[in-house]
């Protein structure tokens, strides 16, 4: 498997090199073209310089003479230039190419106005004197290679792009070892910094990048070890109120058997109801804490379904209507006619540890109120009661076994409102607890319609 540095040098390298050829395609047909272009020009130019002169020539002498044509044409002709001359007939009247005149008696033109015995010259004109043709003149230059300055300019020309090209890519190359060499350390920063994170380190430092990627990263990483610094507190902590929680209803149901084993107290009924309370109090505690777990594990998957909120309000009614008339507290369950989704079985065992809370702190003679009203895209469900609440308790209400200053010393496991904020979270809701004048509310926000995780 190839390293970051050799993955990035390569990609380097690889796009420097299609950069060369699309470049030197891109000038190579530049340059071919602009000679064509050269050579088009430079042939209409000497067409226009010669015609003239031959025309003149022959009026002046009545036919094609070569001494003449010689004699008129060789001081404007240079190396790189060609012209031919042929008489109507095909005789060839005047050869010139390469700087020389040519013997006459190899090349002719046909009838057609095709040359015999050469190559490579521009189609023959015809010569016309009074509407009537007295002969045939090619002429144009022998090409952009033909002199040797243009020849030595383009051999110049490419050795000069040669070198470019070499110390570019020399250049280039360096450059993209620096950089991969770079972005490589930066990469292998915040990988050694994962795996001490991996082997249980939780003081690792993460390097800052110039590069975003690497950045997040690296943010992430960091985010992910505060996290999990925050996790293992939460661990230990959950760990000592468990133990505490246990060992008071534990030592208690020990002393108490002690006791009736070595005939210091005797196993009355009475005793043994006492004895048989603690027991359950552990079983709830153990209860929620699998219950707990359950909800919290990543594969814990819900079940939606439309759920009707006066049918799901008047459930809970009729589940605490016995509570509530056992403390004489007066109460209203209210729900506007609306469906939602969500799992019902889930939402009744959050909200029925809310309303069990609100009628169990409620003041004596107190009221009790649990509403369902839509906001926006969102369901609320709110259950008040009449009653205080400290900051402290509002803050920290959602926590695993907190027990708040009105809870202490009354049976329960501590973990009610956070299998509210579970359940809750499940459905990408949200919990709050508030002190609203002389009522305490909990208030559960709720997406009103969503899709099944399954």
């Amino acid at each position: 498997m190839r390293s970051i540095f050799a993955r990035t040098f390569l990609a380097m390298i690889v796009s420097l090199l299609v950069l060369i050829i699309v470049a030197s395609t891109f000038l190579f047909a530049g340059v071919r073209r602009s000679l064509l272009e050269w050579n088009m020009h430079r042939n209409q130019r000497i067409q226009n310089l010669v015609l003239p002169i031959v025309s003149r020539s022959f009026r002046q002498q009545g036919a094609l003479d070569h001494d003449s044509l010689a004699d008129s044409l060789l001081p404007f002709l240079s190396q790189n230039q060609y012209v031919y001359v042929f008489e109507e007939n095909g005789r060839a009247v005047f050869l010139y190419r390469n700087g020389e005149i040519l013997d006459t008696a190899e090349i002719s033109v046909s009838g057609g106005g095709q040359f015999r015995g050469i190559d490579g010259l521009q189609p023959p004109s015809a010569l016309l004197h009074a509407d009537e043709i007295v002969g045939f003149l090619s002429a144009g230059t022998l090409g952009f290679m033909g002199d040797p300055a243009n020849r030595q300019f383009l051999v110049s020309l490419a050795w000069t792009l040669v070198l470019v090209v070499l110390v570019a890519f020399a250049l280039a190359t360096a450059v993209a070892g620096l950089l991969s060499r770079r972005i490589t350390a930066q990469t292998s920063a915040v990988a050694s910094g994962l795996e001490l994170l991996a082997d249980g380190h939780r003081d690792v430092s993460f390097p800052e990048s110039q590069a975003s990627e690497i950045r997040t990263i690296a943010g992430s990483a960091s985010r992910l070890q505060t996290q999990l610094l925050e996790e293992a507190r939460l661990r230990r902590q959950w760990a000592q109120d468990v133990a505490h929680d246990l060992r008071t209803p534990v030592a208690a149901v020990k002393t108490q058997f002690e006791a009736m084993i070595e005939g210091v107290i005797e196993p009355t009924p009475d005793r043994l109801a006492r004895v048989y309370t603690e027991v359950d109090r552990i079983d709830d505690l153990v209860q929620d804490l699998r219950e707990l777990n359950s909800l919290e594990a990543p594969e814990q998957h819900i079940l939606l379904e439309p759920i009707h909120a006066v049918d799901f309000l008047q459930t809970l009614r009729l589940r605490f209507e016995p509570m509530l008339q056992e403390r004489a507290l007066t109460s209203s369950f209210h729900a506007k006619d609306l469906l939602f989704t969500g799992d019902d079985r889930l939402l009744v065992r959050a909200v029925s540890n809310v309303v069990h809370n609100a009628v169990k702190y409620a003041d004596a003679g107190g009221h009790v109120e649990a509403t369902i009203r839509e906001q926006g895209l969102s369901v609320v469900i709110e259950v008040g009661n009449t009653g205080f609440v400290d900051e402290e308790t509002t803050v920290h209400a959602f926590d695993r076994l907190y027990r708040g200053e009105n809870s202490r010393g009354s049976r329960g496991s501590g973990l009610g409102l956070s299998i509210v904020r579970a359940i809750v979270e499940l459905h990408h809701g949200g919990v709050s607890m508030e002190q609203d004048g002389t009522r305490t509310v909990v208030r559960i926000n709720l997406p009103r319609n969503r899709e099944s995780d399954r």
